[in-house]
């Protein structure tokens, strides 16, 4: 006992240095100050001056009450104050699985933190709230919450989903695992429209779609995402703007509506087939892979055959500059797989879009034997199998061609390598590939000299032998002769009885005229191994274009024959979409 007033010590080996109603009541404890009780073994209790008991609670102990602070190195403005050239706590667990533990909390009535870390004054804060939400403040603003259900929110106070951005975000790779298309909600003007369904604008309904209803529709917007669990990886909206409706995919991989009551789909069909209404359109978007298949006759699903009927993936939906169409055998007759290299009419006015690289077909109003085409210095872009976009330079007609480097190196495609390659001039006269992609190679190195041709004799017998396979083909001289002997024989009772009486045999008037306004179909047909590079609307341009001149032309098809009818004569065409012919349609 040191001294002090109405001190009590009990304990053994306890102390009681002064103060004021202090009591030490067990072994090894120590009260000091005023009113401290220190009720336990090993118990320090330290009071200040306030009125009232300050006891321990149990064994071993470390006690202070002090109302202005405890500082340590400073004269304390807060409960604890630590002053230091670099201030630290240390925590160390000893005997505990969870580790060591910071615990703050708000015991009073009315509160709206639990508690809260301050940094730099306050200006930056985590902060425990009310409603178990805590907070993450910069600059005196909140940044970052954490709601109570577990969703984070940046930018917001109000967070929606397990992460919710209001704002920009910037990622260098983004892995999305639970969905695998894009798509945005439409409101819809049908009821009950099925996930995969194919639906198109409404015009009726504006900023509404619905089921398509008939193929080839230019009004497609994609597909109902959703079908077989596929959800949504990316869905794009705009709030209190864009919003409501189902979801559409406009992009990515999806499961569609398909038909198969015909065969079964297969991989590499056509979009044409998705659905009901083999819907998607030029310009738009394709659906390639399993789930697409060419199939004719039924255009619904039939019970069974919906929704993944043969499917063993997702649809896949690209941009694609154009769909193929349906093939439907001309006639009643089957599809050949022909590859015709130029229209079946040509005006030499208008060199057409003639190339290694894509064919087409036009069939027009009229039926003549077929004239080549010449083009000169046509310059024509290609993608090389590994990627590389090249430009080769060409001269000539369907018949017979020459393609050169921009330098001036003939070139020829190797259709083992799939891919244009310097030339090189055979003992025989012919030009055959060196095998280096010109992408690849130095025409100067390899010995090479630039614009290399065939000689006369074997131009002359290619051209020969290219144009009897086109007559073997179209059977167009065939046919053109055909309809000559019949027009005589409808003619020769009537010339002779004018030649009989010794006139002069007269020229008999066409039974038809073709003047007015008529319309013509003109089919793009491009190969799985040699793909369109011409765009459609290009072709489309010089069909029907009103002051075309593209490619070296002097005027579109239209208006040629609007010049050489004197105007009695408006002839365009519609212009399909280009027809993919698989490799197991041609040689």
């Amino acid at each position: 006992m040191g001294g002090g007033y109405r001190n009590t010590n009990n304990g053994v080996y306890a102390t009681v240095p002064g103060g004021r109603f202090n009591l030490a009541d067990a072994t090894y404890s120590l009260a000091a100050g005023n009113r401290a009780k220190a009720l336990h073994q090993g118990a320090f209790v330290w009071a200040d001056s306030q009125g009232g008991d300050f006891s321990s609670t149990g064994p071993d102990q470390f006690c202070i009450r002090a109302q202005g602070g405890v500082g340590i190195n400073t004269a304390p403005s807060w409960p604890l104050d630590v002053l230091a050239p670099q201030a630290v706590a240390r925590f160390i667990t000893t005997n505990a699985p969870f580790g060591s533990v910071i615990e703050l909390d708000n015991a009073s009535l009315a509160f709206s933190y639990h508690g809260a870390i301050n940094f730099n004054g306050g200006a930056g804060q985590i902060i425990y709230r009310y409603g178990d939400a805590m907070t993450f403040v910069t600059a005196n603003s909140e940044r970052m919450r954490v709601a109570s259900s577990g969703n984070v929110g940046i930018g917001t106070n109000n967070p929606q989903a397990n992460l919710h951005v209001n704002g920009t975000t910037m990622t260098g790779v983004l892995a999305i695992t639970g969905g695998s298309d894009i798509a945005e909600p439409f409101r819809m003007s049908a009821k009950e429209i099925p996930q995969g369904s194919i639906v198109i604008i409404d015009e009726e309904h504006p900023g509404q779609l619905k089921p398509s209803e008939r193929a080839y529709d230019t009004r497609v917007a994609g597909i109902v995402s959703g079908a077989n669990g596929i959800k949504p990886g990316i869905s794009l909206r705009q709030e209190g703007a864009l919003e409501g409706g189902q979801n559409v995919a406009l992009s990515g991989r999806v499961y569609a509506l398909a038909a198969a009551s015909n065969g079964p789909i297969k991989p590499g069909g056509f979009a044409d087939d998705l659905g009901h209404t083999r819907p998607l359109h030029e310009g738009h978007r394709s659906c390639q892979g399993p789930g697409c298949g060419p199939r004719q006759g039924d255009e619904r699903p039939q019970s069974g055959q919906g929704l993944g009927a043969g499917l063993g993936e997702p649809a896949v939906i690209r941009l694609h500059g154009g769909l193929p169409i349906k093939r439907r055998p001309m006639n009643g007759s089957k599809s050949k797989g022909l590859r015709p290299a130029a229209p079946l009419a040509q005006a030499s006015r208008f060199p057409l879009f003639t190339s290694p690289f894509a064919c087409w077909v036009a069939i027009l109003l009229l039926c003549q034997t077929a004239q080549p085409a010449p083009f000169r210095d046509l310059h024509v872009p290609f993608i090389q199998p590994d990627g590389t976009r090249i430009e080769v330079v060409g001269s000539g007609d369907e018949f017979y061609a020459v393609f050169e480097t921009v330098e001036g190196y003939t070139v020829v495609f190797d259709h083992a390598l799939g891919a244009y390659c310097f030339a090189r001039k055979a003992p025989d006269g012919q030009l055959i590939s060196t095998s280096v992609q010109i992408h690849r190679g130095d025409p100067a190195a390899l010995g090479l000299a630039p614009h290399e041709r065939l000689e006369a004799a074997l131009r002359l017998k290619q051209i020969h032998e290219r144009r009897e396979r086109w007559e073997q083909a179209t059977e167009n001289g065939k046919r053109w002769r055909q309809r000559k002997a019949a027009m005589h024989a409808a003619a020769a009772p009537a010339a002779a009885g004018t030649a009989s009486a010794g006139g002069i045999v007269p020229q008999s008037a066409p039974g038809q005229t073709t003047t007015g306004t008529k319309l013509g179909l003109c089919l793009l047909v491009d190969f799985d191994d040699d793909p369109a590079t011409i765009p459609q609307a290009d072709i489309i341009n010089f069909c029907n274009g009103d002051s075309y001149n593209g490619y070296g032309n002097n005027g579109s098809v239209k208006k040629y024959f609007q010049d050489v009818s004197n105007g009695l004569l408006t002839y365009s065409n519609v212009v399909t979409i280009y027809i993919r012919i698989p490799n197991s349609l041609h040689p």
